[in-house]
């Protein structure tokens, strides 16, 4: 890792540390209700202390004043609970726990799924359904996510399952492996999206790449392999199987494979750790690159990874953390679950017709071949163990290749389900009876038979017939089995009465098959289909029979059908009838021993609908041409075995009398049994064995006990057979779980582990029950305010719970008894409810020790007949409210002196004397005869009152004595005045309307028979007279009727017409003293069953109408299914040839036009009309062209002549020779024209000509106009002046790239493709002469013209060119052609060269000059961008007068644009414009100080523009444009804010609304003047741009930066190389290499001399010639001789070496 990388993993992970610890903390002071404040305060390191101090400080909270912290559930805050408080809680500053908020507060709040919604999809989604094991489903997301993959394979698409349990190699793990496509990161990051769809997703970093999903095409029985759909199931699969998965793929475009891993641990962990959860890391990796897999329990990883290299494209999932429930159901039940997946992938494994095996019988053709499409499973487990590998294809026992396999015939059809809902082919199997048995297929287990009982939990029987109780149809979706869906039946399966039927039983003969496509829905596990039997059985669904895939012209499907059924009958079931039983006999003719014995005999038999008797000559047929005669002398069948004594049903006993019902509910830990189970035959006999007939081996049978609790198997047990108990079953106690279980009691062959013998079924039964809660034994207090006042009732709510923690039921009569140490409690009542216990107003007395500092007691609960009675909760107390008042001092009388003030000392007492505080704690003293003294002990409880100076007239030391009061007892009597009134219902006795009550009535209805009554104080009904219905006012009537008001009755009330719309109504007593009001709510009318008898199609208006209120609708009205045809106009009788010819015929004479129609194959019948055609001399009846056809038509050429000609039908004469014979004699006249000298386009191509006459007859002429003759040559299109310069960089000499000349007509047209010759490329000046050269010195450049054209790469000056600076030249291009009539022009290229940098200088100032313009001036719509659309639109049409003007910098700018445009531009100049500085608030603020709660959140709408530059200048231009002008969310709102600004006697600016309305600042609204037009129409403010763009443009920046250095780099490694080939090539190097080649020679003279250099190619002859004679003389050596010992010794050596190898191994040589 780089440096730079480690910083910046540094810094993120300090960020994220810092975002960790982070805590804000939300607090709204409630205290005073007139003015809410709301303040952030970060928190973070704080304990509760230091924040109760900062929050004083924060608030300005007085010492002495008590208050509340709460959240916002209420719950007061604590040391511990403030330590809990997460980032973004809201807290309340109250004086009292239960204060009411008289604002509402907005609490913050960020909610994102649970990880469990991805881990735990798959325990939700994949449920078992009696018992069956949903995994094999699981797999299936898999293979389906894989099959979607290979679809466009060309090859062999291969998709194999691993399973990795061999723990040498590393932790169990499953693996999908397939080699589709791939998948790139971004499709990698999309799988992970959980149910991100591929209809939503993208699967590109530029979408512009790609194409959407694109919905593949109708294939037969939509096999289109386009099953990976929703988004959720390989998710739901891999945490159901596992708890991690690592996705491995790489796609065909890229090199690299890509790793994604998911697990739960990491969600745990960034759970704990407080990380983001839904994020993580794709690891992008060269293929076979494993050095991160440094795991023991990795290994097989390794192997996995290896066998990457070389694979185009791959995906492999591999899962880990397996359950272990599933690796035991994988290991043991291997055939079963891959005869499921088999089943679910039948008709890809086999092909569209299925695994036909050559059957003879079926109606539907064979597979020409097997499909492409290999899903292989493979079990790897612990050596010795051999791996288990299994090909889908191989597997011949799935139900339906047995449906398959066991049909005789075929039915086919196909189902139209409404408009563009999709197509449902269906099939239907025949199965026959053969001779004794029904051939029905039989499911292959018991487990799959289990599967039957989703649709129907009845045994099947034999009175059910061969299908049973099984539905008919399995249904495929895309080619793939959904299990969980099988229709039954459709309308037209039912047997009709009367008329020739087959039998009842061959009904229950056939099974079916559906095929649908995705337009089809199915639920997201794909294992139901959602309404598909439902589309099924709508009227609207048309079947239609179909032979070989083509529909029958025949349309009546339920007659096609019961004739299949009765030709299968007829033809296929072989049903032979025993009759007149004899005796049972033991046959000595047949040679096994064991097939002896039983035989029953008949005299007669009856096979389909002939009979056959002993003593009949019969002649039987064995082969062809094999005939036998003879006579019947009885008929045999054998007797298995007696069908009375094989198991029949499973009886259960309860030995210790506790007996479980069906549906029983028992307690929690209850214990089911002990079980003895007897297996019974038929005649009620006990059976432990199957009976076998002679020296058979002995079959035993077993029990299997198996409870389920939710689909998961929590028990199994198998019971042997003793002799002494039966099958016997112990004490089953870990029934703890509540919920529904089922107990499955099957009997099975106990050597074998099979339920099924003989093809049938084993006995087996079914016990549901249910689990609940247990007795009470212990309870838990819930949560309450553990900060308490004395005297203040309280409740103690107790969760009771059973032995295992769950909820149950309280014991009856519970008295709880509270204790706490210090403390008195009481407490009211005690409430119980289905699993609770309340403790109603608790009420705590005692001391405590200050109203600040509150103490902590710990309050004991019991609850006594539980056996765990007692719990703890610890509670804080504070002083209660006030109770008494303590004056002090307390003697009387109290003495004082004459002119002196009195002093008291006064404390505020709860009811167990605690001094206590709170609000508006007033306490009043009033010395008789001096003003009253009040003192606020609101925040401390106590105080000193201190009274005026007493001052009397004392005379003698006694004062003056006053006269005693005298004190009368009033008593105040009720008054007969009204003070109440009561309203009610006549018809609803009831019905009483309390006030401010809503009612909700039908809209546009009567409130009928409403009637009053009056009440006085003592609460007596006041009796109605006139003068008192008089002062009865109502405010939805004017004009009252005084006689029905003395009756009490009010008038009616009018509902409001219009729904939703609330009306206020009052009922008053004299000027509203006594009244009653409410409001009416109306609510609208559903109207149905509307039904058109009759009309034309068309618009229709339907009118609804209720009292006087009229609602219309309009509705377009259209043709319904036609019945007769009817002609709209009566065609003359009589008319002309051309007439008719448009649309009839061209023949004249007598005709009878009839109309017959057509509908669902149902005759229309129609008029009929007698016409007469004469001709018409007037109108041609033909046109004919002739042109020469060998013509060629050059380019601007001319077109040959046509000649048309034109045929007009003048006359017939009729001669009436005889009775049957009509001669017609017809006259035709032609004209003929002539065209010529027409021209021929400019362009070669494919032309049409047309001529036509009129609009009656038209000749069109398809012809193929080709170029002229070649002229020049030419481009083909023309390319940009170049420019180049004098550089050592080739991009700045280039003059031109990848450039085609061809050679051209006239017209531009391609031309002579079959010219070939050279074009020459030279360079020329204004004088024709050539002084810049080519790159490598040359003057003149040769390209070879083939057919036409030349593909020029590139063309450059060459360097240090010797041209003029800033010259023009022209680059020719010279064709030499021979063969053409006129000689070719050249192509000419003007090009600029400058000697120097001149030109980037140039483009640079003129770069400057354009951004000087830019800034001195620029228009308004162009200075600020606004990210809210709605705010967009309604502020540039709001200042759409000024979205064109001006903005410059000087007067002087704005004078010269106003001049340049004669006036018409608008223009203003910064310097002009004075704003005041500063930003004022809105209207409603005064001090900092909110006056209302305002509505709509208003904003200035110049707050909203954002200025990308200029920032200062842009606020000035738009202070001044816009002003004050204030942006709201809606008219109501911004009026309702106009109001209250206005009555705070404060100026209301302009106000616009975001739908597009606006408030003029004089308060005017309304008219087209105030609303904005559509935003199309309008010139808006543009969008900021995305928030990602600073961060590219700063990335952009940073690598220009790289590229900069870089390229640096690379110039000075390019001059460093130059400077060390000019070293090379300096006269002292090439003489140090002269000496260096004289000092070789010297060498190798020397080593002549020395004898020891040897040429290399003497070296080959010499050893080649050894070879060669040491072959003829037939000696043994090896060439590894010659390799050791010739580097030692040279070629001598190699000689001794030989020679001595030959003396060693003389023994062993031969001569030859």
């Amino acid at each position: 890792m780089s440096k730079q990388s480690g910083c910046a993993s540094v810094f993120a992970s300090s960020s994220a540390q810092e975002r960790k610890n982070r805590r804000n903390i939300t607090v709204y002071d409630y205290r005073n209700q007139n003015n809410v404040t709301k303040k952030l305060m970060e928190t973070s390191g704080w304990d509760f202390n230091v924040f109760l101090g900062r929050l004083r400080q924060v608030f300005a909270i007085n010492s002495q004043e008590l208050f509340v912290l709460t959240t916002t559930d209420r719950t007061v805050l604590d040391y511990d609970k403030f330590r809990k408080l997460q980032d973004g809680t809201t807290v309340y500053l109250l004086q009292t726990k239960n204060q009411a908020l008289q604002v509402a507060a907005v609490e913050e709040i960020t909610f994102m799924p649970h990880y469990d919604t991805l881990i735990r999809s798959g325990m939700y989604e994949y449920y078992a359904s009696e018992g069956q094991n949903p995994l094999p489903y699981a797999l299936a997301e898999l293979i389906d996510n894989s099959l979607s993959a290979t679809a466009k394979n060309k090859g062999t698409r291969t998709i194999e399952i691993q399973m990795m349990f061999n723990e040498t190699l590393g932790k169990p793990a499953v693996i999908v492996l397939d080699n589709g496509c791939g998948m790139t990161p971004q499709k990698l990051n999309n799988w992970a999206v959980y149910r991100l769809s591929k209809f939503t997703r993208q699967n590109s970093l530029f979408a512009s790449n790609e194409e959407g999903y694109v919905r593949p095409k109708p294939v037969h029985r939509s096999l289109n392999s386009d099953i990976s759909f929703f988004g959720v199931g390989g998710k739901q699969a891999v945490f159901y199987i596992g708890t991690s998965t690592m996705i491995i793929s790489k796609s065909v475009a890229s090199p690299d494979v890509h790793e994604l891993v998911l697990s739960k641990e990491d969600f745990e962990r960034k759970e704990k750790n407080k990380e983001e959860i839904y994020k993580t890391t794709i690891r992008n990796r060269k293929p076979g690159d494993f050095s991160h897999m440094n795991k023991t329990n990795e290994l097989f990883l390794r192997d996995l990874i290896s066998e990457e290299l070389g694979k185009g494209s791959f995906t492999a999932v591999v899962i880990t953390g397996v359950q272990p429930d599933h690796i035991k159901y994988l290991k043991q039940d291997f055939q079963e679950w891959t005869r499921r997946l088999a089943h679910i992938y039948h008709y890809y494994i086999h092909g569209v017709n299925g695994n036909v095996r050559d059957n003879p019988g079926t109606s539907s053709s064979t597979n020409s071949e097997l499909p492409k499409i290999d899903i292989q499973i493979t079990l790897r487990e612990k050596p010795p163990k051999i791996p288990h590998v299994m090909n889908l294809r191989e597997v011949e026992d799935d139900m339906q290749s047995r449906y398959i396999d066991a049909a005789a015939d075929t039915f086919e059809f196909k189902a139209s389900i409404e408009p563009d809902r999709g197509t449902v082919e269906g099939i239907l199997r025949y199965h026959p009876f053969l001779y004794d048995k029904e051939t029905y297929p039989k499911e292959p287990s018991a487990k799959e038979a289990s599967q039957s009982h989703l649709f129907n939990d009845d045994e099947c029987d034999d009175e059910s017939g061969a299908r049973g109780n099984r539905p008919i149809f399995e249904c495929f979706w895309n080619g793939r089995l959904i299990p969980y869906t099988r229709i039954n039946e459709l309308d037209w399966f039912a047997r009709p009465r009367g008329g020739d039927l087959p039998p009842p039983e061959c009904y229950s003969r056939f099974s079916g098959v559906l095929f649908t496509d995705d337009k089809l829905e199915v639920s997201t596990n794909k294992l139901t289909f959602t309404d598909l039997e439902l589309k099924l059985k709508k009227k609207e669904t048309i079947f239609t029979y179909t032979v070989n895939g083509q529909k029958s012209v025949r349309s009546d499907i339920q007659k096609e059908f019961t004739q299949w059924l009765k030709n299968c009958h007829a033809r296929l079931d072989k049903q032979v009838k025993f009759l007149c039983y004899k005796e049972t006999i033991t046959r000595a003719d047949v040679a096994v021993k064991k097939m002896k014995h039983p035989w029953a005999t008949f005299s007669t038999i009856e096979c389909g609908s002939k009979m056959y008797k002993a003593g009949q000559l019969v002649s039987i047929c064995f082969y062809v041409l094999c005939f036998y005669n003879g006579r019947v002398i009885r008929f045999l069948i054998y007797l298995d075995i007696d069908s009375a004594r094989i198991p029949h049903r499973l009886q259960l006993y309860w030995p210790e009398n506790n007996c479980w019902s069906q549906n029983d509910v028992r307690p929690a830990g209850t214990q089911l049994g002990p079980l003895r189970i007897e297996i019974l035959n038929k005649k009620g006999e006990s059976m432990s064995r199957i009976p076998t007939v002679g020296k058979a081996e002995v079959i035993k049978l077993s029990v299997k006990l198996r409870v389920v609790h939710h689909g998961k198997e929590s028990v199994n047990l198998v019971a042997q057979y003793s002799s002494k108990w039966g099958f016997w079953f112990n004490k089953i106690e870990n029934l703890t779980k509540l919920g529904n279980y089922t107990l499955f009691l099957n009997a099975m062959i106990n050597e074998r582990n099979e339920m099924v013998y003989g093809g049938n079924e084993l006995p087996k039964c079914k016990l549901k029950f249910a689990i609940k809660g247990k007795h009470a034994e212990h309870f838990a207090i819930d949560e309450m305010n553990s900060t308490l006042q004395v005297g203040v009732l309280f409740d103690i709510p107790l969760q009771i719970k059973d032995h295992y923690g769950h909820a149950t039921a309280p014991p009856a009569n519970a008295q709880p008894v509270l204790n706490c140490s210090g403390l008195g409690l009481s407490y009211e009542t005690v409430e119980s409810s289905d699993t609770t216990v309340t403790i109603r107003n608790v009420k705590a007395s005692g001391k405590v020790q200050n109203f600040q500092q509150p103490k902590t007691y710990n309050l004991e609960v019991t609850l006594p007949g539980l056996k765990k009675a007692k719990q703890t909760i610890k509670i804080s107390l504070l002083p209660g409210p006030p109770h008494s008042l303590h004056v002090k001092p307390d003697d009387s009388p109290v003495t004082v002196e004459n002119g002196n003030p009195l002093k008291f000392n006064v404390e505020i007492h709860d009811e167990a004397g605690n001094i206590t505080v709170g609000p508006k704690h007033v306490v009043r003293c009033q010395v008789q005869g001096l003003p009253p003294v009040t003192i606020d002990c609101s925040s401390t409880g106590a105080g000193q009152v201190v009274t005026k100076p007493i001052n009397l007239k004392i005379f003698n030391g006694e004062s003056q004595k006053s006269i005693p009061m005298v004190a009368w007892e009033l008593t105040v009597m009720p008054s007969t005045r009204v003070c109440l009134m009561e309203l009610c219902s006549q018809d609803d006795k009831k019905l009483v309307l309390t006030n401010n009550e809503r009612i909700d009535w039908l809209a546009g209805g009567v409130l009928e028979n409403l009637f009053y009554k009056l009440y006085n104080e003592s609460g007596k009904e006041v009796a109605l007279t006139p003068e008192i219905a008089s002062r009865i006012k109502v405010n939805w009537a004017g004009d009252l009727c005084i006689e029905d008001l003395v009756q009490g009755k009010l008038p009616d009330v009018q509902v409001p017409q219009r729904a939703q719309e609330a009306h206020f109504y009052q009922v008053s007593y004299q000027d509203q003293s006594v009244s009653v009001s409410f409001k009416i709510t109306s609510h609208s009318v559903s109207v149905a069953g509307v039904c058109f008898q009759g009309g034309a199609p068309g618009s229709r208006e339907i009118s609804f109408i209720y009292g006087t209120f009229v609602g219309t609708v309009i509705v377009k009205l259209t043709a319904g299914d036609p019945a007769e045809l009817k002609l709209i106009s009566q065609p003359d009788q009589v008319i002309k040839s051309s007439a008719a010819c448009s649309s009839l015929m061209c023949f004249t004479g007598h005709y009878q036009l009839m109309f017959r129609g057509s509908f669902n194959h149902k005759p229309i019948p129609g008029p009929s009309v007698s016409l007469t055609v004469l001709p018409d001399p007037n109108k041609p009846v033909s046109l004919s062209v002739e042109y020469d056809t060998n013509a060629r038509f050059p380019a601007k050429g001319t077109f040959p002549g046509f000649y048309f000609c034109v045929c007009f039908l003048q006359h017939k004469f009729i001669f009436f020779i005889s009775v049957c014979l009509l001669i017609v004699c017809v006259i035709n006249i032609l004209w003929v024209f002539q065209c010529r000298d027409k021209e021929i386009p400019e362009q070669a191509g494919k032309y049409t000509i047309q001529f036509s006459l009129r609009i009656d007859e038209a000749r069109v002429l398809d012809k193929q106009v080709v170029a002229n003759q070649p002229v020049k040559l030419g481009p083909d299109s023309p390319p940009p002046c170049p420019v180049v310069s004098n550089s050592k960089d080739i991009a700045d000499r280039t003059l031109m790239e990848n450039m085609t000349l061809r050679i051209m007509d006239a017209h531009g047209n391609p031309t002579g493709q079959d010219l070939n010759g050279m074009v020459v490329v030279s360079i020329k000046n204004s004088s024709g002469e050539s002084d810049l050269l080519f790159e490598g010195g040359i003057n003149r450049h040769r390209f070879n013209l083939v057919e036409g054209k030349i593909h020029i790469p590139r063309l450059a000056i060459m360097e240090d060119p010797l041209g003029t600076d800033g010259g023009a030249y022209t680059l020719l291009f010279e064709p030499e052609v021979s063969l053409v009539p006129t000689p070719l022009t050249s192509f000419e290229l003007t090009f600029h060269f400058y000697s120097g940098m001149k030109q980037p200088f140039l483009i640079f100032n003129l770069q400057k000059a354009w951004f000087y313009l830019f800034m001195s001036w620029m228009q308004v719509g162009h200075l600020a961008y606004v990210e809210d659309d709605a705010a967009a639109w309604v502020i540039s049409w709001h200042i759409s007068g000024d979205m064109d003007c001006v903005i410059t910098r000087s007067t002087e700018t704005a004078m010269r644009i106003y001049k340049d445009t004669q006036g018409i531009q608008q223009v203003m100049p910064l310097d002009t414009i004075f704003v005041f500085p500063g930003s004022r608030p809105l209207p409603h603020i005064r001090g900092g100080q909110a006056l209302f709660d305002p509505p709509g959140n208003p904003v200035y709408a110049r707050e909203l523009l954002i200025f990308p530059n200029n920032k200062m200048e842009c606020e000035i231009v738009f202070k001044n444009i816009l002003g004050d002008t204030i942006l709201i969310d809606n008219l109501e709102s911004g009026n309702n804010y106009r109001k209250l600004v206005v009555q705070n006697k404060i100026p209301c600016p302009t106000i616009l609304t975001r739908q597009g309305q606006r408030i003029s600042a004089k308060g005017k609204f309304g008219g087209a003047q105030n609303k904005a037009p559509p935003m199309n129409t309008l010139r808006l403010f543009g969008s900021p741009p995305p928030h990602r763009y600073h961060a590219l443009k700063e990335q952009i920046g940073d690598l220009v930066s790289q590229y900069q250095l870089a390229l640096k780099k690379k110039e000075e490694t390019e001059k460093e190389r130059e400077d060390h080939l000019k070293m090379l090539k300096s006269p002292d190097t090439q003489k140090k290499k002269e000496q260096m080649d004289e000092q070789k020679k010297q060498l190798e003279m020397i080593e002549r001399q020395l004898g020891r250099f040897v040429n290399l190619g003497v070296r080959a002859f010499c050893f080649s010639f050894f070879c060669h004679c040491l072959f003829l003389t037939g000696l043994y050596f090896t060439s590894s001789l010659y390799s050791s010992k010739t580097r030692e010794t040279g070629v001598s050596g190699c000689w001794g070496a030989l020679w001595h190898q030959h003396k060693k191994s003389e023994a062993e040589t031969h001569i030859t």
